[in-house]
């Protein structure tokens, strides 16, 4: 290993790359229209999301996700597009990932995982 490779750790930014980035940012502009585009696609995206998630009910009117945001995904210019939630069950307590892994797996090996009941957990 060069002495030079040896200066830089894991993480340290090539500085020399840096240069690239004025060409980046002119591709980015020509292939999407910018930033603002992108940041209106992807609040899009994020607010349908949200909306869907907020609907999703057990049959017996739990709320299948708690949705954590200080928001309800109508301001781009307020809120990201980044939505946390948690899958809750039947009766409102959390599903942690491998409880709804493991039941969707179940579903699928069973059978009756489609469409209608795939969101079931």
């Amino acid at each position: 290993m060069s002495k030079m490779q040896v200066r830089f750790e894991d993480g340290t930014v090539s500085f020399l790359d840096i240069i690239a980035l004025k060409h980046g940012f002119d591709v980015l502009e020509k292939l999407t229209g910018g930033m603002e585009k992108i940041k209106q696609h992807t609040f899009a995206l994020a607010h349908y999301t949200y909306t869907v998630l907020s609907n999703l009910k057990y049959a017996n009117g739990a709320p299948v996700v708690r949705i954590y945001s200080d928001t309800d995904f109508s301001n781009p210019d307020v809120q990201g597009p980044i939505i946390n939630f948690n899958v809750l069950d039947e009766n409102g307590e959390v599903l942690g990932f491998s409880q709804s892994t493991q039941n969707w797996e179940l579903k699928n090996k069973s059978g009756k995982a489609d469409k209608d009941t795939a969101l079931e957990l």
